[in-house]
């Protein structure tokens, strides 16, 4: 089994973001990383 270390404060898939402590501080950190990495361009609307 290999581990990888990331930098990233969460772990995101579609439809999935996870993250090591739910805190104030850190899901704004959150959003502006999956902001910065594009994980709301393949999101389509509820219709």
């Amino acid at each position: 089994m290999s581990t990888q270390t990331t930098s990233k404060a969460y772990y995101a898939e579609p439809g999935l973001i996870v993250l090591p402590e739910v805190k104030t501080e850190a899901i704004p950190q959150a959003v502006s990383g999956l902001l910065c990495d594009g994980y709301f361009q393949s999101l389509k609307p509820i219709t």
